[in-house]
């Protein structure tokens, strides 16, 4: 049994006729006639009585024509569907980055979402890193990248790269020469200290000196390094374009290096699609991005 049969079958009991269900098929009285001798032969009941007036269902046939009908209209709605299949079935991923961050990744996860349009629409946002925490407990998204572990009890976690913390200083700045040879002097200038909306920097365990300059805006901690404010220790993974302005110093006692996570939610959070994707967009963007980064 397949849908032609089930459509040739409608056609002749809506219309009465032999003639007139070819017709409206476009197909011969002959295949018609055919089609329905085959489905009739493969369920050994006669469907239709035969005369020189038309035909009518038999008892069998009345009994085989809703669920003929409905399988009809269920086939036709499911190719309907299908082919509509990427509009209507594409998965939303949302992904949120931790400041900095962002410039390191998002170029490559755009460029993947548009490679895989018709199968997942990855949206992105960035918060501080105090805050990647709540926002994926709260599952306002799907995953976050940051350089503090969640603590959520719903979440799982993996480290991506552990990156070394260094330490800039602007390369026309009159303490680079000295630092280069005494790098203890260090620790009596102005550190540019990033806490990414926590009360001490996240790379940095010395408490910070009246001196220092302790924000939450990496942009701005920037702006200062370039105009000669001080020194600042950054992972680095997020130097990026600044060294073009920068020199690396030595550090006395060089922090640990600095692990970046990946973390979502337990699996049972997700339907099986949505977890499959953040599997297959941790391997294929950010973990290769990892194996990329210089460290």
């Amino acid at each position: 049994m397949d849908i032609k049969q089930l459509r040739t079958f409608l056609a002749v009991a809506d219309s009465r006729s032999f003639l007139r269900a070819s017709e409206n098929l476009y197909i011969t009285r002959q295949a018609v006639s055919k089609t329905i001798k085959q489905l009739e032969e493969e369920l050994q009941v006669e469907l239709f009585n035969r005369s020189h007036d038309g035909v009518s269902m038999t008892p069998a046939g009345i009994f085989f024509y809703p669920r003929a009908a409905t399988l009809v209209a269920e086939f036709d709605q499911l190719k309907r569907d299908t082919m509509d299949a990427d509009r209507s079935y594409i998965s939303k991923i949302q992904i949120c980055m931790s400041q900095g961050i962002f410039s390191v990744f998002a170029e490559d996860l755009m460029k993947y979402s548009d490679d895989h349009r018709y199968e997942m629409n990855i949206q992105l946002r960035s918060c501080i890193d105090a805050d990647c925490d709540s926002v994926l407990a709260s599952r306002q998204v799907d995953a976050v990248v940051s350089f503090t572990t969640p603590t959520s009890s719903l979440a799982q976690t993996k480290v991506l790269l552990r990156s070394p913390v260094e330490l800039l200083v602007h390369r026309n700045s009159e303490a680079l020469e000295p630092l280069k040879n005494d790098p203890e002097l260090y620790r009596n200038m102005p550190l540019l200290l990033y806490t990414g909306g926590r009360d001490h920097c996240l790379w940095w365990d010395d408490p910070p000196k009246e001196t220092d300059i302790v924000c939450s805006d990496l942009g701005y901690l920037f702006s200062l390094l370039n105009t000669k404010k001080g020194i600042m220790p950054i992972p680095k993974l997020l130097t990026g374009d600044y060294t073009g302005y920068c020199e690396t110093i030595a550090c006395a006692d060089p922090p640990a290096p600095v692990p970046l996570y990946w973390s979502t939610l337990y699996p049972e959070h997700y339907n099986l699609v949505t977890n499959t994707y953040l599997d297959v967009i941790y391997d294929d963007v950010f973990l290769e991005k990892a194996r990329e980064v210089p460290l």
